[in-house]
């Protein structure tokens, strides 16, 4: 129905405020500077007469735009699907309905997705085994006594407080 389609646009709205939180948790306009210095560095005459800090570096700007650009696409997802409600409504069109919910979903996975990689990154590298303990913030429906634990990198566990 075309009042589900508004409701979606109305929360798709709404959720543009989270997804600026997550630009300023992610710091994204300070990552913008770093790459932009590290990519100058990177054109000096000498770059490439050390190895080993020439390859760091370029690692260092290829993490930096791969975060920038994979937050960039969160954004411009978000307001296509705007668009694309938009759309829908005016041309009273529900035949785009199930698109829409559908990209509404995956927006919203792709947002807690990367808010979890906040929760799990600062003084933590997340290319090193350490095991850490950060409280779950979000609006789901957790336990107080719930926590999320990185074991290794990319394996994420929820576990309790007293469980091995």
């Amino acid at each position: 129905m075309i009042i589900e389609i508004e409701e979606t646009k109305h929360k798709l709205t709404n959720f543009r405020s989270d997804i600026k939180e997550l630009g300023s948790a992610l710091r994204i306009d300070a990552l913008r500077e770093e790459a932009a210095t590290l990519e100058e560095q990177t054109s000096a005459p000498d770059f490439w007469n050390d190895q080993e800090n020439s390859g760091k570096i370029l690692r260092q700007v290829k993490q930096l735009k791969d975060k920038i650009d994979q937050y960039d696409a969160l954004c411009g997802k978000l307001e296509d699907a705007i668009t694309l409600c938009e759309l829908a409504i005016e041309e009273n069109d529900e035949s785009m309905k199930e698109e829409i919910l559908s990209e509404a979903s995956a927006i919203e996975t792709q947002e807690e997705k990367m808010r979890i990689e906040v929760l799990l990154s600062g003084e933590y590298d997340h290319n090193k085994k350490k095991r850490i303990f950060t409280p779950l913030f979000r609006n789901k429906k957790w336990r107080e006594d719930t926590f999320f634990t990185e074991e290794s990198a990319g394996m994420f566990h929820v576990k309790h407080p007293g469980a091995p």
